[in-house]
């Protein structure tokens, strides 16, 4: 069979012919190869066939040549380039510099020098070779800029754009005539950076090299416009107590007192303490010594005398303006000054007595105190109540009680008298009365409803009296001595 196969002259023929193909084949390969790795070589750093950018053919040149072509493209742009901002009648324009305005060259470099390079070689290869027979590929530039040097520009603008709405303001002035005077509000402006920014960016995508923008910044309105206070600033109740013949001391412990009220501004739900808004009645806080009831019921000069006057005239103004009361204290014995159950008694030692009431309106009122004709006024000011509603007090007085006998006291110590037949009203014997108090309110001049606000009873007071107990005047030697030299000096 050998020797058969060798002697078959077909075999042999073909069997060159594949070794030929073969050779041929590899060949062909190899030079293919070589000549792509050729062309990526001779091509890898310049810009395939058919490529623009901004419309400026680029085609076969270098990286460095585009390069100083955009770079001069730029250069064109920015000169041309200004953004013009109005806003409030103002203007400011700004150049290329002042926000850091480039073109994204390297972004272009890199969009134009991956045309046609895209997937494995032979596939660049391919549309490198057909890029001419296609449509040309254009790679617009973009506009890039320092977005930190632009908000600094805007900042400097809204430093002077921007201001806070301002509330409309009242200003309570007790003493004037014109009691209430009320400033309008303004609308506050608010210049939106982020807004700017984003107006710039819209322009710069599309190539935009005259920026002309026409900004109106936010109007903050106020919380609160003059029609707030409108109906609010009505006299709603008022008050005055006669402060009769009172000691000047007395006297100026009163209008002292009540000094602390004058001008006062009661917000809604706010709770006014008598003792905390007067402060320690002493001495050194400028009062002056004038009557105070006594723990038993005896009268005594002491600092402040005369604030439960204050208090007093201050509590039937807080009622007739229904207000809440939430403490007070009735004296010991009825006042010359106030009807009976409507007085209020305030003591800042032991025991700690207080007057305390709440503004329970849904807005704030305001007080004002004052000294005329010999009388003290609270006055209160605020949103009347609806309906034309009125407050009234009246008082009943239902059952009078006499005082048991005084209670005699011999002074043996002469503490407050000596000798017989001299005697000292220590506590003055008082009547007691049992009281009730309404509060009526009227719609107009109709009474709609009565309400009792509470019962009162003032004990009856015992009298107490101390009496001399010595039965002769005795003159102590040293005073005779004293009373013969001040007739010698009188005559």
């Amino acid at each position: 069979m050998a020797s058969e196969a060798k002697s078959n002259p077909t075999t042999r023929v073909k069997s060159k012919i594949l070794l030929i193909s073969s050779i041929t084949c590899i060949g062909l390969l190899v030079a293919l190869l070589i000549a792509m790795t050729s062309w990526y070589l001779s091509n890898r750093n310049k810009i395939n066939d058919g490529v623009f950018i901004d419309e400026m053919d680029v085609s076969r040149l270098s990286i460095g040549q585009v390069r100083e072509i955009i770079d001069d493209h730029s250069k064109d742009l920015k000169e041309k380039f200004s953004i013009t901002l109005r806003c409030m009648g103002k203007e400011w324009i700004y150049k290329h510099d002042d926000i850091g305005l480039d073109l994204d060259v390297e972004g272009a470099l890199k969009q134009a020098h991956m045309k046609g390079r895209e997937g494995s070689i032979f596939i660049q290869l391919a549309e490198a070779t057909g890029l001419k027979d296609r449509e040309s590929k254009n790679v617009e530039t973009r506009f890039i800029y320092d977005r930190d040097k632009l908000r600094a520009k805007l900042y400097e603008i809204k430093n002077l754009v921007d201001r806070e709405p301002v509330d409309s303001r009242l200003d309570f002035l007790p003493d004037e005539d014109e009691k209430f005077i009320i400033t309008a509000a303004s609308n506050g402006v608010y210049f939106d950076i982020e807004a700017i920014e984003n107006i710039l960016d819209m322009a710069l995508n599309n190539k935009q090299l005259k920026v002309n923008i026409e900004y109106e910044p936010e109007i903050l309105k106020p919380k609160i416009d003059s029609s707030f206070y409108e109906g609010k600033t009505e006299l709603i109740a008022s008050y005055n107590t006669d402060l009769g013949n009172s000691s000047e001391n007395r006297i100026h412990n009163v209008l002292l007192s009540a000094e602390a009220f004058n001008g006062l501004c009661v917000e809604t739900g706010q709770l006014v303490s008598f003792n905390d808004t007067v402060g320690n009645t002493t001495l050194e806080n400028g009062y002056r010594l004038a009557p105070v009831i006594q723990y038993d019921k005896s009268l005594k000069d002491a600092a402040g005398g005369g604030v439960c006057q204050t208090a007093t005239t201050l509590y039937n103004a807080v009622l007739l303006a229904n207000l809440e009361v939430v403490e007070s204290s009735r004296h010991s014995f009825p006042t010359s000054y106030a009807p009976k159950g409507l007085d209020a008694t305030v003591y800042m030692s032991e025991p700690y007595i207080d007057l305390k009431f709440r503004n329970t309106r849904d807005n704030p009122i305001y007080i004002a105190s004052y000294y005329r004709d010999n009388k003290i006024y609270f006055d209160i000011y605020g949103e009347p109540l609806k309906d034309n509603i009125q407050i009234k007090l009246r008082t009943e007085e239902y059952e009078t009680l006499d005082p048991p006998e005084p209670e005699y006291i011999e002074d043996t110590e002469g503490k407050y008298v000596v000798y017989e037949g001299e005697t000292f009203e220590k506590v003055k014997a008082r009547q007691g009365y049992k009281v009730r108090v309404y509060k009526d309110t009227y719609k107009g001049d109709r009474l709609i409803q009565s309400d009792i606000l509470y019962d009162h009873f003032y004990q009856p007071i015992r009298g107490v009296i101390y009496m001399g107990t010595k039965t002769d005047r005795f003159i102590p030697q040293e005073k005779q001595y004293e009373n013969q030299n001040e007739q010698d000096n009188q005559t």
